[in-house]
């Protein structure tokens, strides 16, 4: 690069930034902005494999760049509800890291083209900064990133964006389970391989931190704990159901509820499911003797479930049975022969 040809700009973008990321994590900084555009700008994108150049080419039209935003940090996602990307700085620092990485990459679109480099600090020559070489033109619509890379890794980047795997985009807008899919999301963007019976997105940025390294496992049962709280499917409620008593370390498992607003589909379903005469487990010898009552004995349900089951479905442990059911028979009336047969018992004992 020369400085007659290109226009050049120090960012400040240090390359020691985010030691950890490697090529998969560049890659998918790369695909964020696409989906981006996709998602909340309506753009068409396309995504491809250069064999020749061994490049991952992601294009989106017409949306592009301004300087500013690109240079500045100034991010076009940071306060737009729904979009998958958070801070600001995630495409420069993917490219620092790119370079760092030995990668060759590149962003042509509206009206110029970015070629990045590490170059020392102007502040402090011992440290490698981002460097923008910028090429002037009027010949493009739309941007085009390419970034050098395996293509397995971009084939792998791709399933951690929901769209790119046929999610419709405006569920990506929305807190919503995901029944038909896997995988838990924060705005369309996979942040965590947590079991669980379905896929969920959130779009509470709180949950991950800035590159969905680490999940609030705590925050991310409370928001699962609202979403299932609406539930009012028969069918997801009935997997639901099997699902908790069957495997503990499910997301749905740990999360619970303390409410819902459909409690008599709940009902419906454990009658189907269990029957009318249903009994929560205690793990002593009340549960032999509610079993010899006949009455089903639900074993291994989580904690997190025990006080909506009591509470809000009416189903007692096995060792309160016995108040529960002979309540029903204090005040039963008489029938007619009954009455009857009661007055000549009263005739003949007199």
């Amino acid at each position: 690069m020369t400085q007659s040809t290109y226009q050049r700009f120090e960012t400040g973008i240090s390359e020691n930034n985010l030691k950890h990321w490697g090529e998969l994590h560049v890659v998918k900084e790369f695909l964020q902005n696409a989906v981006y555009a996709k998602t909340i700008l309506g753009d068409n994108i396309e995504i491809t494999y250069d064999s020749e150049d061994g490049q991952a080419v992601i294009t989106n039209t017409p949306s592009g760049f301004t300087k500013g935003k690109l240079l500045i940090g100034e991010s076009a996602q940071a306060d737009v509800d729904g979009a998958p990307g958070q801070y600001g700085e995630g495409m420069k620092v993917a490219m620092a890291i790119a370079k760092r990485l030995g990668l060759a990459c590149a962003v042509q679109t509206n009206g110029f083209t970015v070629h990045p480099e590490l170059e020392p600090s102007s502040l402090d020559e011992t440290v490698n900064t981002l460097v923008f070489y910028i090429e002037e033109h009027d010949d493009h619509v739309g941007t085009q990133f390419r970034v050098q890379c395996r293509e397995e890794i971009l084939e792998e980047a791709k399933t951690y964006f929901a769209v790119l795997q046929g999610l419709e985009t405006e569920r990506t807008k929305h807190d919503n389970i995901l029944t038909d899919f896997k995988g838990i999301y924060s705005n369309g963007v996979k942040i965590t391989e947590t079991p669980s019976l379905y896929g969920y997105n959130f779009i509470n940025s709180e949950l991950i931190n800035r590159d969905r390294s680490t999940v609030d496992m705590e925050k991310l049962k409370t928001e699962t704990r609202t979403l299932l709280s609406d539930i009012e499917s028969e069918e997801v409620i009935t997997e639901i159901v099997q699902g908790i008593l069957d495997n503990d370390g499910l997301l749905e498992s740990q999360s619970g509820i303390q409410y819902s607003s459909h409690i008599p589909v709940w009902k419906k379903v454990i009658k189907k499911l269990f029957g009318d005469k249903v009994a929560l487990a205690t793990g002593t010898e009340t549960d032999t003797k509610a079993r010899y009552r006949k009455f089903t004995v639900l074993a291994g349900l989580p904690k997190s479930w025990n006080n909506f089951f009591f509470y809000s479905l009416s189903i007692y442990p096995s060792n309160q049975l016995q108040e529960t059911t002979t309540a029903t028979n204090i005040h039963k009336k008489a029938t007619a022969e009954e009455n009857k047969n009661l007055g000549w018992a009263k005739r003949l004992v007199k």
